[in-house]
């Protein structure tokens, strides 16, 4: 349930963020701040044959940033009416098996839809103007979207009872990724997943509402690759049920490929049905895959490190997901070892993470007993499925005040492994020790502090280490002038370049600095060697900042809806770290308002052509775009203004 929960939200969240109104030509109606009067009512039929759409749930959203909302239900007559409708420019999702909605044109793997790639499939959906003062009466079309099915077997022509079956649709970059034609669908991830279902008793699948376009089949039997002792949590064992199966690498393409790159593309139009996909599994080897984990140091045995495994180029939502792939994961048993098994061909990516690095002089190993380790994985399993994973982190200071050094903990690894013919066994995968930095986090200024403060080191290929501070209970004494600060302490860090993020979540507030006499985790990047130990790094977060009013036009003159603008600072070093990044978005009137750190910024569209691949890379393209754009400097304490013309801010990273 907490996991359906989830899903409607993000799907909702994901849907009001990124369909941008400067896409939409029909002009929005001037708001009032109290505006939510207006009740609407409307007749919900089907396009192709006009019978009325009975008994299915409605929602109204907005293209804008706050995400509104208004749901209601038809009745037996397909009649509906919802009460106390804000203003806005809404669209109707119909959530009725079958039927297609915009989201559907969403990509579904991507954080972030360009409004420009969803641009021309909105014009097909009719927009509803709400002045939230005025009742209106009007006609909800439910457009059928096309539907692929057939049935999945075993060579030897039994039902394949129960996998997960996945239809891809073709997106703009070239890629494949799930459809949600509305929240009808959401039910089915409950079974199988994010645009997936499960075969019936029969084998057989069916997929509906799908908007037109390019498509491919995938089916994943349901097989955990994990075996030995797992990080299980209580309640586990029921997502595992539901979701296990989604970090599966046991998969066939239709028709009857292994490889995405040889299945056989289905083009599909609205209304029409594909009804013939069938597949047949065909009989191939599995492998297993067995090593053990020691300390790069001594060569003795690591316990209770976790263990994960990723197919090598696989881009799925379930091999990318960080929970869904711990959901197949292991903990190395008190000889290091960990083991995986029935894994097709391939190369594979195995991945280590340690929960703890103390030595059992005893034993000749790393980390705590059995028992202790379980705990510690339980406990880091549940932090990484919270929805805000915030905590405070103790102090890192003795009983007469004086800073301690944390002792250093095993950093990441991570070994390439190709599975062929026959099984693999006796491989080792060496930990070494990570660099730790430690110090406080101070908030200047008495009146007011953020919830939290993020910290994160990363690597080209991923993240790191991360920490958080927590700042919840505020001020004790709000007429006090010492300022508030926690300790933080950040373990793990992987040798060799990291670059740092810093992040808060209340935007009024920005890093100032964050260095000691030793180190500035905001110079772009630092080099670490193994076991490094940096302290008393001071993070100074300020709430002084600038405001920028402005407003974006076209080249007419006309105000600009729904308009994004990138603020980016020009300095190089600030440049490089995303903490000083922020956004801003017009409203109903072509205006926005945000407030600033002191920098100077250049302001431009994000371009969808700018890929965060290697992280140099993308640096190098976002420092030739932020040299060639418009700039505005902010003062702290000060109210800026400015008017942009949208054409001018629009880039590209393509030569």
């Amino acid at each position: 349930m907490r996991f359906l929960l989830l899903a409607l939200f993000l799907t909702s969240i994901t849907f009001g963020t990124t369909i941008g109104q400067d896409d939409i030509d029909m002009p929005l109606p001037r708001r009032t701040a109290d505006a939510a009067n207006t009740k609407l009512k409307a007749r919900v039929y089907y396009e192709d044959t006009g019978r009325p759409v009975k008994r299915i749930s409605v929602m109204l959203v907005t293209a804008d940033d706050d995400g509104r909302q208004a749901t209601g239900i038809t009745d037996g007559n397909g009649m509906l009416e919802i009460k106390n409708v804000r203003a806005g420019k809404y669209y109707a999702i119909v959530n009725a098996p079958g039927v297609a909605s915009p989201m559907a044109y969403l990509n579904s793997r991507r954080t972030n839809n360009d409004p420009a790639e969803v641009r021309a499939q909105l014009a097909a959906f009719p927009a509803i103007i709400v002045d939230g003062l005025t009742d209106i009466t009007v006609e909800i079309p439910a457009r059928r979207g096309g539907a692929i099915g057939g049935r999945v077997s075993y060579a030897n022509g039994d039902p394949a009872i129960g996998v997960r079956v996945e239809v891809l649709r073709k997106t703009e970059n070239e890629d494949y990724a799930p459809s949600i034609p509305n929240m009808s669908a959401v039910s089915a991830m409950m079974m199988g997943g994010v645009g997936s279902y499960q075969t019936d008793d029969r084998g057989v699948y069916r997929f509906s509402g799908l908007p037109a376009g390019e498509y491919i089949v995938k089916v994943t039997e349901n097989v955990v690759h994990a075996k030995g002792e797992r990080p299980d949590r209580g309640y586990e064992g029921f997502e595992t049920m539901l979701l296990g199966n989604q970090s599966s690498m046991v998969s066939v393409f239709f028709d009857s490929v292994f490889e995405k790159e040889k299945a056989r593309k289905l083009d599909l139009q609205l209304g029409q049905e594909l009804y013939e996909i069938n597949l047949v599994i065909p009989d191939r080897g599995l492998y297993a895959l067995e090593g053990k984990v020691v300390a790069a140091k001594d060569k003795l045995p690591v316990r209770g490190a976790r263990v994960s495994i990723k197919r090598d180029g696989d881009n799925d939502a379930g091999q990318t997901n960080q929970y869904l792939r711990s959901l197949q994961g292991v903990v190395t048993d008190d000889e290091g070892k960990w083991s995986f098994v029935e894994l097709p061909k391939g190369k594979y990516i195995v991945s280590v993470e340690s929960a703890d690095a103390e030595f059992d002089e005893k034993d000749r190993a790393y980390g705590g007993s059995r028992k202790a380790m379980m705990r510690a994985a339980n406990a880091a399993a549940n932090a990484a499925n919270a929805m805000v994973a915030v905590t405070n982190t103790p102090s890192n200071r003795g009983p007469n005040g004086a800073a301690v050094i944390p002792p250093p903990k095993f950093a990441p690894a991570k070994k390439e492994v190709v599975v062929e013919e026959s099984d693999l066994t006796d491989q080792s995968i060496e930990l070494s020790f990570g660099a730790t930095i430690s110090g406080t986090v101070l908030v200047e200024g008495t009146r007011d502090s953020p919830e939290s403060v993020f910290i994160v080191a990363a690597t080209d290929d991923e993240e790191s280490a991360s920490t958080s501070v927590s700042f919840y209970d505020g001020y004790a004494n709000k007429s006090s002038t010492t300022p508030l600060k926690r300790d933080f302490r950040l373990s793990s860090i992987s040798a060799g370049e990291n670059y740092f993020n810093i992040s808060i979540t209340d935007k009024s507030f920005y890093v100032k600095s964050a260095a000691s006499n030793q180190i500035d985790l905001l110079k772009g990047d630092v080099k670490f060697k193994e076991g490094d130990v940096f302290a008393n790094v001071k993070i100074i977060v300020s709430n002084e900042t600038g405001t920028l009013k402005g407003s974006v036009v076209d080249g007419d003159k006309r105000p600009v809806v729904g308009f994004q603008i990138q603020f980016v600072p020009t300095d190089s070093a600030k440049l490089r770290s995303s903490t000083y990044y922020r956004t801003a978005r017009t409203d109903e009137n072509g205006d926005f308002e945000i407030k600033l750190p002191p920098f100077e910024y250049a302001m431009f569209k994000f371009p969808a052509s700018l890929e965060k691949g290697k992280v140099a890379d993308f640096y190098a393209q976002l420092a030739e775009i932020v040299k060639a754009a418009q700039t505005v400097k902010i003062e702290a304490g000060r109210t800026s203004s400015v008017q942009l013309v949208s054409e001018k801010l629009v880039t590209s990273t393509k030569k």
